[in-house]
């Protein structure tokens, strides 16, 4: 089984959020509370790009490209970053999350969504106790993304 993805037109506040921002200065100016903001100037470092927020009835997480990567490697650090999303959904069990692009660069969302896509694929047909090995989050709703790159 593996992660469907699916396009969205509206944002649906109740859902837990993965926000992907072009850079740290954009990540900064989006519309947080002063506590927040302050959080993420501190959090969000070179070595930190995954950064959570807790809204206590929802989660969002902020991700920042790592400003060092160029090109392929930035890609492919995206795609890790995806999977690492996977990992943390499955520690908070969550059931569906909206991807957020909030980035002028739409190729290096697709990168994220293709690495929590990646992430997810599970054989478990071959595991005896499919419910134990089975990833809590089932469905990605795509925001800020073309419905016709969703559905390629």
């Amino acid at each position: 089984m593996a992660l469907i993805s699916y396009h969205c037109d509206t944002i649906d506040p109740s859902l837990n959020r993965i926000l992907f921002f072009g850079s740290r200065e954009d990540a900064l100016e989006y519309d947080w509370t002063p506590a927040q903001k302050a959080y993420l100037d501190k959090s969000l470092t070179e070595s930190m790009q995954l950064v959570q927020v807790n809204h206590f009835d929802r989660m969002d997480l902020v991700v920042v490209p790592d400003a060092r990567e160029k090109d392929l490697g930035l890609m492919e650090s995206l795609r890790k970053s995806g999977a690492e999303i996977i990992i943390l959904a499955g520690q908070l069990k969550w059931k569906e999350a909206l991807l957020i692009n909030q980035a002028p660069n739409q190729e290096l969302a697709i990168c994220l969504l293709e690495g929590m896509l990646l992430a997810s694929y599970q054989f478990l047909k071959y595991f005896s106790k499919q419910s134990n090995k089975k990833l809590s989050l089932e469905k990605v709703g795509v925001y800020g993304l073309s419905s016709q790159i969703i559905n390629e």
